[in-house]
């Protein structure tokens, strides 16, 4: 039986940080809904994506994501 998509909401406070997980990531598509998210990569880069940006975290050489504001995120996927 196949599944149908699935969403989820996940807050992060202004200056909350999480260790980035890449099999938490697979599949999903991620959609900034309020405030902005950063991006840090294993060499310290960092990048920010603001409201309204749709991002795909998989597979990517990242260390952690963080919220510089009340930040939440919207991953659609199937699971």
């Amino acid at each position: 039986m196949s599944r149908g998509p699935h969403r989820e909401l996940l807050v992060l406070d202004a200056g909350e940080s999480r260790d980035y997980e890449p099999d938490a990531w697979a599949g999903l598509l991620v959609v900034v809904a309020t405030g902005e998210l950063e991006l840090e990569t294993v060499h310290g880069q960092r990048q920010r994506f603001a409201h309204g940006s749709v991002l795909t975290l998989a597979g990517l050489p990242l260390r952690a994501l963080r919220a510089s504001a009340p930040t939440t995120l919207i991953t659609v996927g199937l699971r």
